[in-house]
């Protein structure tokens, strides 16, 4: 989750996206 992290911030629309998807 740590390493996460880092890609919020990079691509947060996108992640969330993803993360949405995935939960």
């Amino acid at each position: 989750m740590f390493k996460l992290m880092p890609l919020f911030s990079a691509i947060d629309s996108a992640d969330i996206t993803t993360v949405s998807n995935i939960s």
